[in-house]
């Protein structure tokens, strides 16, 4: 079998979620498939170079691909990489496929249908080009990463639950760092030695305001350090006990995890949410919302708090501080596996 994977996304993800899902996935795939064939495949005016992967590249501009596969429905993208008995795409964009070659997309989150207003003008008319409704019920499988996710698009797409399996995201299992790198990070940063830690893309969804407002009224000991990439419509203002960090290094964000007194991620909504999962991987105790596919993958493992209620966010901020010893190295590696995910998606591409 020949199985085309979609390798645009990593370049168009907008934000980490979606290029971590797609290389991670990817790699896992080559580690455990020595029957298939694979043809990654990107476009756009620069190459890509991922270490252990053979990419073709579409050498055509972006916008001009994009518009020709949306209004003249070609090339026909399974045909302009060789042909291919499947296309993998881990999430949506501009596609035309011919009517031989099996289509499967990931459905990461319906956030542009459940919570436009979290979207940037931009974004939202990204979403109406690209016809995301369209592509799911066309796709041949969709693969949900969550429960919640494979509800939505039930609830809100009217998709026959028969076409969608649900296949957790893993968790990059990251090597603890020894003290000498953890304090010459802290030292980069000048971070104070207790910290409360949030780490998202900095825009509305993600509810960092509230976090910050419950943080100046309960004014603990513990500083609040704010990471992640800059989005959109948010302003952070740092203070001495306020830091914020942007577009910090995989191990730079591990020693973070490590050394936090407590993660907090107050989302309106998330599809999966690998923040969270990653810190308690790495020991840290987690306050998280008791919303979306956040109650289901975090369930008894975190504190879970209605993100609308900044009473109760403070309440659980008290109760941490005070003690936060049962919620401290919570075990989620089988659950939460890239092997595990590959060997269920190769399962998804056989059964086509």
């Amino acid at each position: 079998m020949k199985i085309g994977i979609d390798l645009r996304s990593i370049d168009n993800s907008y934000g980490g979620g979606i290029a971590n899902y797609a290389a991670s996935l990817c790699d896992n795939l080559l580690k455990i498939d020595h029957e298939n064939e694979y043809v990654f495949f990107n476009s756009g005016m620069g190459k890509m170079s991922i270490p252990g992967f053979e990419i073709q590249h579409i050498n055509i501009p972006n916008k001009i691909l994009n518009t020709s596969l949306r209004y003249l429905k070609y090339p026909k993208l399974d045909k302009k990489i060789g042909g291919v008995d499947i296309l993998f795409s881990p999430n949506i964009l501009f596609q035309s496929l011919s009517s031989d070659c099996k289509q499967v997309i990931c459905c990461h989150d319906l956030s542009f249908l459940l919570f436009p207003e979290f979207l940037s003008m931009k974004r939202r008319m990204w979403h109406h080009l690209v016809q995301a409704k369209k592509l799911y019920k066309n796709a041949d499988k969709i693969i949900a990463v969550s429960e919640n996710t494979k509800q939505d698009l039930i609830n809100e797409l009217n998709i026959p639950k028969e076409k969608i399996k649900v296949i957790y995201s893993g968790i990059n299992n990251k090597p603890a760092l020894n003290q000498e790198e953890i304090n010459k990070i802290k030292n980069k940063f000048n971070l104070p030695d207790k910290f409360i830690l949030t780490l998202s893309v900095m825009e509305p969804r993600k509810n960092i305001e509230s976090l910050i407002k419950v943080y100046k009224k309960l004014n603990p000991d513990a500083g609040l350090v704010i990471a992640g990439r800059k989005g959109w419509k948010t302003r952070i203002e740092p203070s001495d006990k306020i830091r914020v960090l942007e577009n910090i290094s995989e191990k730079e964000k591990q020693a973070l995890y490590q050394t936090c007194e407590i993660f907090v991620f107050p989302s309106f909504y998330e599809g999966f949410g690998f923040p969270p999962l990653e810190a308690m991987a790495a020991g840290a105790p987690v306050i998280a919302s008791a919303n979306s596919s956040l109650s289901e993958i975090c369930a008894d493992k975190a504190l879970l708090i209605d993100p609308y209620n900044l009473e109760e966010l403070e309440i659980a901020l008290n109760s941490m501080l005070d003690d936060n010893s049962h919620y401290k190295n919570q075990n989620i590696s089988e659950i939460f596996n890239w092997e595990k995910t590959a060997r269920e998606t190769l399962e998804l591409f056989e059964g086509l």
